[in-house]
Formats: C-alpha cells, sequence, structure tokens
C-alpha cells in the first residue's frame, strides 16, 4: 500500500503507524522517504515522524528541531516537541543535543500557541533532572508575572510559584517573593509579555463543523 499509495490520506497514515509497530530496519527508510511526502496538515509527515521515534534513536534529534518550527503544521511541530523530550530522556542522548533540546524547549515556552506552549511542558517533563538547567528560565518567567503585578496600583507585595512540571521524576519549580520596593531596584522594565488575547464568536454551526480544529489553528 505505502509502494502505490491510497487516494485516502487517512489510509497511508494508519499504514505508516502498522509500518512503524514493525520497527524492523527495512521500515525505517521507508518512514523516511514518506517525510518528504505533502498532505493537508502534514498529517502524513506527522505519522512518519512518530514512527521514526519508536525507534529511539537520539539521532533523530536533529529531525525534530527542524519539525520543531516553521512553517510546519501544529500537529506536525507538536509531534517534534514531543519527541524531543522522549529523545532527550534516553541515557544514550549526547551533551550536545541535550543541550539543543533544552534550548528548543525554552524558546517553545514563548509561542504564542497554548496548544505548542503545554506541548513544550510536557516534553520538559518527561526530560526530568535533565530538565534542571531550565531553572534560570522559570526563574525569569516567575519575575515577569511578579512586575507585572506589582505594576498594578492595588499590589503591594506578591508571592509567585510555578509548579507545572510537577508530575514523574524530576520534577521542576521555582518559588519567589516580589514587593513594590523591588521595581525601584531594577533600571529597567522587562519586556511586555502580556497576552493580548482575540475574541473570537463561535456559532453552534462553526462549532459542528468539522473544520473547527483547522480554524482554531489558524487563530
Amino acid at each position: 500500500l505505502l509502494t502505490k499509495g491510497d487516494a485516502s490520506v487517512r489510509v497511508e497514515s494508519a499504514a505508516l503507524r502498522s509500518l512503524a509497530g514493525v520497527r524492523g530496519p527495512e521500515a525505517r527508510p521507508v518512514l523516511e522517504a514518506w517525510l518528504k511526502k505533502d498532505a493537508h496538515r502534514d498529517q502524513l509527515r506527522t505519522a512518519a515522524l512518530n514512527g521514526l521515534l519508536s525507534y529511539q534513536d537520539p539521532g533523530d534529534v536533529a529531525l525534530c528541531l527542524t519539525y520543531s518550527r516553521g512553517p510546519w503544521s501544529p500537529d506536525l511541530r507538536r509531534a517534534a516537541i514531543s519527541g524531543l523530550g522522549r529523545l532527550g530522556r534516553l541515557a544514550s542522548c549526547p551533551e550536545a543535543s541535550l543541550k539543543q533540546i533544552l534550548e528548543r524547549l525554552s524558546g517553545c515556552l514563548n509561542s504564542g500557541s497554548v496548544r505548542l506552549r503545554n506541548t513544550a511542558l510536557h516534553a520538559l517533563r518527561d526530560l526530568g533532572a535533565g530538565a534542571r538547567p531550565l531553572r534560570a528560565l522559570l526563574e525569569t518567567l516567575a519575575e515577569r508575572i511578579a512586575e507585572r503585578i506589582l505594576w498594578e496600583p492595588q499590589a503591594v507585595r506578591c508571592f509567585v510559584r510555578i509548579e507545572k512540571l510537577d508530575r514523574g521524576p524530576g520534577a521542576l519549580g521555582v518559588e519567589i517573593v516580589r514587593s513594590v520596593a523591588d521595581l525601584a531596584l531594577r533600571a529597567t522594565p522587562l519586556p511586555d509579555t502580556a497576552p493580548h488575547p482575540h475574541v473570537v464568536y463561535l456559532s453552534n454551526a462553526a462549532i459542528a463543523s468539522a473544520n473547527l480544529g483547522r480554524w482554531l489553528d489558524q487563530l
């Protein structure tokens, strides 16, 4: 089926997932070839990438780095980000690759997509103790949250705790306490990272539409 192809992308994706379950040496070249196939929302690339990740080969870090950013669909990017977490926790993952993984996942935490941010957080949780170098990043995030609160006229003092990665091995989190007096010690305020949400009205017909997921991804 994968040699001749099929008119249905779903059928081809299912075939790729089945082939990945074999995990034989003859299956890997086929999966790699299907990474080059274009399809709606990168369904074929996503299925092929997930299949390759089942081999648990640290050499696939480069693939995940490629597909975790850029013009790819949200589904493919989330699969790549999740893959970085799975590959980074392997004992055979080189230190240089782990550093690249941490840099990419930390960058994903600033994504405008809630789904991508959540996927990156889950990937960091999968890394466990390997994610501890990101403590400084979490401290910076906590500082930004505290400063945003303290610029409000009603605020005098605030306590910020970040414990998003509190499941599984190697839980990671930070706690800080800041007051209005601390703002006076800061030479320049932190960059504005406040969210600027869009309010979108969805009719009942839109909610029931098969295109709802695609519309949400485009927001």
